[in-house]
């Protein structure tokens, strides 16, 4: 892998002397928030889920790129780094005229990394988040869930074998975008470069090294895939300067949309949703090898519907 020369260091703050969480803390709180979704999407995927949500909410806006378009009227100079490209595209453009709050997404309406407490729905993700939390800390990954992403997915290396390729990529890139600035053992956030972030946060920055960014991911030799991730896991240093970025799940929940569990009622939930899983792999092989009479096979039906039932409870309890 070759690395790119840079003419000359970028120049971001010294985060380290002063944490954004707390530089941020005095900002004055409001009733209501601006808040500008930004998603990048192909021409095929279907986004009218966002359109919806913006009609219903007065103070959110959307900015959706078309990816595979060139002709579009917002697109991307260019189809990689998977989302990094289309994030960084609309900070540089839009970098003096942010809304309150920018909520970095995926086009999919239900996707798997989305939150289980709000149905996987991206739409209830935007509708449930809690303004006021975003300006506060200034960033705010959208999953909750620690796995995967959390802890330590990626150990940057530059001499050496790394466990995973995403190390290496991440270690030679680091070199090429933070110059002078020390290799971490582990850069960590839950999956999956979807993210929200306040205006103030944003400008930490100066736009120059935004396009800095934007100029090595469309010059870097580095896989498309490998680039994205190597972003994906970047995000959080940038706007937090922590290497780790885990916030408690529950916390998070509480905090960032106002579900709010019991430590007893979030650790008993997933307790249960094992023993379904178990249970439905139980029932499943019952039926296919035809070992078992009817009645057994009812049983434990009966036992997956009572538990689910119970599961139900508690995030009815919440919600």
């Amino acid at each position: 892998m070759s690395r790119l020369r840079i003419a000359k260091p970028p120049l971001i703050p010294d985060k380290s002397a002063v944490p954004l969480q707390h530089s941020l803390a005095a900002i004055p709180s409001k009733t209501s928030y601006t808040r500008t979704l930004v998603i990048g999407k192909r021409q095929d995927d279907d986004t009218t889920w966002v359109d919806t949500l913006v009609e219903e909410d007065p103070d959110l806006d959307s900015a959706i790129y078309i990816v595979d378009n060139s002709s579009a009227t917002l697109t991307i100079p260019k189809n990689k780094g998977r989302e990094g490209m289309t994030y960084l595209t609309y900070i540089i453009d839009h970098y003096s005229t942010l809304s309150d709050i920018t909520i970095f997404m995926q086009p999919h309406p239900v996707a798997w990394y989305n939150n289980i407490f709000l149905d996987f729905d991206s739409r209830k993700t935007v509708q449930r988040l809690k303004s006021e939390h975003v300006v506060r800390t200034g960033y705010m990954n959208l999953r909750c869930h620690h796995d995967p992403g959390c802890p330590d997915p990626v150990h940057p290396v530059v001499d050496g074998k790394p466990k995973k390729p995403v190390d290496a990529y991440t270690g030679v890139a680091w070199l090429q975008l933070f110059p002078g600035v020390s290799l971490p053992q582990t850069l960590s956030e839950p999956c999956c470069g979807q993210f929200a972030v306040s205006s103030e946060a944003i400008r930490t920055i100066p736009i120059h090294y935004y396009i800095r960014c934007r100029d090595w991911l469309l010059r870097t030799e580095i896989d498309d895939l490998f680039a994205g991730r190597v972003l994906e896991y970047l995000w959080h240093w940038l706007f937090t300067a922590k290497e780790e970025f885990c916030p408690d799940e529950i916390d998070c929940y509480c905090r960032g949309y106002g579900v709010c569990f019991t430590k007893e009622d979030y650790a008993l939930y997933f307790t249960l949703r094992d023993q379904v899983g178990g249970l439905e792999r139980q029932l499943e092989d019952l039926k296919r090898k035809k070992l078992t009479a009817p009645r057994t096979v009812s049983e434990v039906e009966q036992q997956i519907s009572e538990i689910r039932q119970r599961m139900g409870a508690i995030v009815a309890a919440v919600s």
